[in-house]
């Protein structure tokens, strides 16, 4: 590998990192595009790396959130447990399903997913509701943060667990699949059905996403699926991302986010689209 390829690599994990970081969605939806539009890899190696990426994100993640103290942890260990054992199980099967499906489910999701993000109102934006110190937290999953952008304690309750637990195992459906950690379904259903601040959806989903990659990785490093060299490239660059991406997120309003996220996945299901019609 020479040195082009590797900075090259190290750029695509770098924008993997920032944008997954930035909306919880792990880097997978990047890092798959690009490294198979245009790096020319097969989509079962990008798959691999893509789930190693997650974890990456995952951890980045962590470290560069734990003063704000966004992830609620409960609420990621009870929605971790339908998304990791039904990814396990998808993990097992996929090399059965034909690839191009597997592009064309792809871009399904990346477009259902762009609608998802683009409507509503984020809670975190709303005033008065997240913001009344008389709300209390009073659930199990309950959560609350320092808001750093206007240094306001949120407060929120967590609605639908049912429906979000749901929509969390076809999350890890999708997971096992594509390789993508499946927060492409948690964060809009943390965000808009069960009322979680976006800030604290994405952090949230991060850490559900790393737990899920690490239990579809063993099956894709037992069909020697990971290229060592190229992967660690891209998992340099994802890392800086993380903590790019999770500084800009503290910078600006989750609306905002949100909709800008909805354009670049739109594009991402363009290419993944057209490459399932090739």
């Amino acid at each position: 590998m020479d040195l082009t390829t590797t900075l090259l690599l190290i750029t695509a994990g770098v924008a993997a990192g920032t944008v997954g970081s930035m909306v919880g969605v792990g880097g997978g939806m990047i890092i798959i595009p690009l490294l198979t539009q245009y790096y020319g890899w097969d989509f079962e190696h990008a798959r691999a790396t893509s789930l190693l990426a997650v974890i990456a994100t995952s951890g980045g993640v962590a470290v560069a959130t734990g003063r704000e103290r966004f992830v609620n942890q409960r609420l990621a260990l009870v929605l971790a447990l339908p998304t990791v054992v039904i990814a396990l199980v998808n993990a097992l099967v996929t090399s059965r399903v034909n690839v191009t499906f597997l592009y064309g489910l792809f871009a399904a999701v990346l477009l259902t997913t762009s609608l998802l993000m683009w409507r509503g109102q984020d809670p975190d934006e709303r005033d008065g509701e997240e913001h009344d110190e008389e709300e209390a937290e009073v659930g199990l999953f309950d959560g609350s943060y320092v808001d750093p952008k206007s240094g306001e304690r949120v407060i929120y309750r967590v609605r639908y667990l049912k429906g979000i637990l749901g929509i969390s195992g076809l999350a890890g459906a999708i997971s096992g699949l594509l390789g993508v950690g499946g927060g492409v379904f948690q964060v809009p259903a943390m965000t808009l059905l069960a009322r979680v601040p976006i800030r604290a959806a994405a952090a949230t989903s991060n850490l559900i996403l790393g737990m899920t990659a690490a239990a579809s990785l063993p099956v894709y490093f037992g069909r020697g699926h990971v290229r060592p060299l190229e992967t660690a490239a891209v998992l340099l660059g994802v890392l800086a991302g993380a903590f790019v991406g999770s500084a800009i997120s503290a910078r600006i309003g989750g609306t905002a986010l949100r909709r800008s996220f909805s354009f670049l996945l739109i594009a991402l299901a363009w290419q993944m689209g057209q490459k399932a019609l090739s």
